[in-house]
């Protein structure tokens, strides 16, 4: 019974990673495109001296400040660090409410 259910979650498993591979796949046919526009658009803000803020809700939150980090410690390459700020909590908060 216990080897069945296994069984029956491995190929549950199996399927979730098939199906995000087809989607992934799918997507970058149409993505590519407004990826690079918006890197180019973030590139060039960052080359002007300009700041990058990022923030996210839940769990994008982690992602938005993995991308600060990037941003101002650098991935591969060592260069000095971009303007970047992180938003978390009240700061996001408030600026949410002073665009409305």
């Amino acid at each position: 019974m216990v080897k069945g259910r296994i069984l029956d979650m491995q190929e549950t498993v199996q399927n979730l990673f098939n199906e995000s591979i087809q989607i992934q796949v799918a997507a970058a046919d149409n993505i590519g495109t407004p990826v690079l526009s918006a890197i180019d658009k973030l590139v060039q803000a960052l080359l002007s001296g300009n700041k990058v803020f990022t923030c996210g809700d839940e769990t994008n939150r982690f992602i938005a400040a993995h991308f600060a980090e990037l941003l101002l410690h650098g991935c591969a390459l060592e260069r000095p660090p971009f303007a970047a700020i992180h938003l978390t909590g009240q700061a996001r908060d408030e600026l949410a409410r002073s665009e409305e």
